[in-house]
């Protein structure tokens, strides 16, 4: 059983490396910025981006150190990442199904083109994705058997993943209210509520010493994350894009002028002499674009929670050669992968009994996370990359589904064959 499953991870591994050279991507956009800020973080200690986190770059640069700064060496190890999730997937698929879902599950992962794109492009995706499923296999660990070790280990992960994807701040602090609520419920003295507590605190703020020492020392401000608010860029630009599409696609369109111009306004490094009056502009030309018509921009963010949940395609800036059977593939398979995860999700959960009050626990915190991922990219530019963090999550459900209608199926083919 253990070289079947190293034998698909090898196999996963090479798919990703193979399926990236379909269609090569741009070196364009976020991927430059990224690439310049590893190349300073080696040139410079402790340097901070005016608004883009560390976390992402940090890992490029760790890879620029050791491997050097070509393309091939970042692509192996987002490859190594992305085929680790599916791993991590199914560790998690084990503990709350069985055997079968979890292979499902595993495969599915292993072979799934629509996070697998990603590895091919230096945009935070594959390391995001793979810090989300870490973040919940081990909160699965520590529902089922609470240490020092796993509370440190979660603490640094949760702050970490916030330095990848500052969006899910909001999203850690409320798993860090949760552990140290259930830390108080589950210790059995006041002494070890305490060192708990304090050490899942202590190591969740310790990722954030890099920022205050680096926004000191090159900005002059102890900010926690960044000097500038990308929360204020992206609410300001979601006003002017309804959804996004790669640049050579049919559906993209030129952004407006009063985008270009806030990404002109927010690009890195920015004069901090203007800084605070840039943010008072952008303060009043959001409440009074809010104000010109609140009723489309209400519409047009509760769209987006549909839009970043669906996929017309697998790379982020090139699409490729143009097939109408596949995008509709691409489409629709999306399409039932999510219904399947629903569905898988809901017989689960109905499936637990209060002896599993752990699993019920975890499944809420899972159904807590899309909720929080479809909420707060409301108020984005609607990419559809925004909710592959999920994915491993939603693939775990769409196994568990697949498995239950396996089972199910022979049974009903018998049976109508017995009644003629």
């Amino acid at each position: 059983m253990r070289y079947v499953i190293v034998f698909l991870f090898i196999l996963g591994f090479l798919f990703r490396l193979w399926f990236i050279k379909l269609v090569p991507q741009f070196f364009v956009f976020d991927q430059v910025q990224y690439h310049d800020y590893a190349q300073r973080i080696l040139q410079y200690p402790f340097f901070s981006d005016s608004i883009r986190p560390y976390g992402y770059s940090m890992m490029i640069a760790l890879i620029y150190r050791v491997f050097g700064t070509g393309e091939i060496y970042w692509k192996v190890i987002q490859a190594l990442f992305d085929t680790g999730t599916a791993f991590l997937v199914f560790l998690i698929a084990k503990k709350l199904m069985t055997y079968g879902p979890a292979y499902i599950a595993y495969i599915l992962y292993l072979f799934n083109p629509y996070t697998s794109a990603y590895v091919g492009v230096l945009l935070t995706e594959v390391l995001a994705i793979f810090l989300t499923t870490l973040v919940f296999y081990l909160l699965l660990r520590y529902l089922e058997k609470r240490s020092l070790l796993l509370i440190s280990v979660l603490g640094l992960l949760l702050a970490y993943l916030v330095e990848v994807k500052p969006i899910f701040m909001a999203f850690t602090v409320t798993i860090l209210v949760l552990m140290i609520f259930l830390i108080r419920r589950m210790a059995k003295t006041w002494r070890i509520q305490i060192l708990n507590a304090g050490l899942l605190i202590l190591f969740y703020f310790l990722p954030f010493s890099y920022n205050i020492i680096g926004n000191l020392k090159y900005w002059g401000q102890p900010a926690l994350l960044n000097v500038d608010s990308a929360f204020l860029q992206n609410f300001y630009v979601s006003m002017f894009i309804e959804r996004s599409y790669p640049v050579t696609s049919n559906k993209w369109k030129p952004h407006a002028v009063e985008v270009n111009k806030a990404f002109e306004d927010f690009a890195p490094n920015y004069d901090r002499k203007q800084a605070g009056l840039r943010d008072q502009k952008y303060y009043g030309l959001i409440i009074k674009k809010i104000r010109e018509d609140p009723v489309k921009i209400i519409r047009v963010s509760a769209a987006k929670m549909w839009y970043i949940w669906e996929k017309n395609y697998l790379f982020p800036y090139d699409i490729g050669p143009t097939n109408s059977r596949v995008d509709f593939l691409v489409y629709w398979s999306n399409i039932g992968i999510l219904i399947s995860a629903i569905i898988g999700f809901a017989l689960w959960m109905k499936s637990q009994r209060r002896g599993h009050k752990k699993y019920i626990l975890f499944g809420s915190m899972i159904l807590f996370f899309i909720i929080y991922l479809t909420v707060f990219h409301a108020v984005s530019s609607g990419e559809e990359r925004y909710t592959l963090p999920a994915y491993s999550l939603i693939f775990i459900f769409t196994g568990f589904s697949i498995w239950i209608l396996i089972k199910k199926l022979p049974y009903r083919i018998l049976l109508k064959f017995l009644n003629g």
